[in-house]
């Protein structure tokens, strides 16, 4: 059963910077856009973790102990990792983000990073920097929400 995390602070990554409740809601959106993407590329199973719950893990043993790790989406095909795919928002593509970008990138699977267009340089420069191997930044646009009768 998924667990609610402390808002307040990333529950993996306590450097990581913590989104607004209006950026949270946009990244999660992203999420479902980014999920109805991948289920048309193919057959796989499509696992994601929005907001600040822990539903799907990806459990890999490091050192004899078993270690959890929670990205926003990633593809299964038969009991293989196939995809990672992580998404940030203005305030998080950041170095707070690295040391998680990294586990991720270590997992073995194709990682990708979704970041708004105005980031992409930054995101580049963090995974260079860091010699973190990334196989593609994905952007996306932040759009003005129209309120109602507008």
């Amino acid at each position: 059963m998924a667990q609610a995390q402390d808002p307040t602070q990333h529950p993996d990554y306590p450097e990581h910077r913590v989104r607004t409740e209006e950026e949270q809601s946009f990244h999660d959106h992203v999420i479902e856009l980014l999920v109805e993407r991948l289920q048309q590329e193919g057959p796989m199973e499509i696992r994601t973790n929005p907001g600040h719950l822990h539903q799907n893990a990806i459990v890999l043993e490091e050192e004899g102990e078993e270690r959890e790790f929670y990205p926003d989406v990633f593809a299964v095909t038969g009991d293989e990792v196939t995809a990672i795919c992580e998404v940030e928002t203005p305030s998080t593509t950041h170095e707070s983000s690295v040391a998680q970008w990294r586990d991720y990138a270590a997992i073995g699977a194709t990682f990708l990073l979704i970041v708004p267009e105005e980031e992409a340089e930054t995101a580049a420069r963090l995974l260079q920097e860091n010699g973190i191997p990334c196989q593609g930044i994905l952007t996306y646009q932040l759009a003005p929400v129209a309120a109602e009768g507008e």
